[in-house]
């Protein structure tokens, strides 16, 4: 058989995207812990921020971008390239 597994196109394929996602949420998550905290000292009465208020968003995206990215690799895996060439 030639040509790469199911796995291995995922891999190859959410690495970039799962690497990015985390570069940004470690540029974005104390730029916005800093600024929340800002902002909730102005009030008097104010909660403390906890470390999951953080992670809660960066996972959600982190699934989502998975679960989209998988759904491409397995449609493409799946596709009969006759079909794409015949149409092109």
């Amino acid at each position: 058989m030639l040509g790469a597994t199911l796995q291995q196109l995922l891999s190859l394929l959410t690495q970039d995207s799962i690497r990015l996602i985390l570069i940004a949420s470690l540029i974005g998550l104390p730029l916005a812990g800093i600024a929340m905290q800002e902002w909730l000292n102005n009030y008097a009465y104010h909660i403390s921020l906890s470390w999951w208020i953080f992670l809660l968003p960066v996972l959600f995206v982190l699934i989502t971008a998975l679960l989209v990215i998988a759904q491409q690799v397995i449609r493409a895996a799946l596709a009969n390239p006759v079909v794409a060439l015949r149409n092109e």
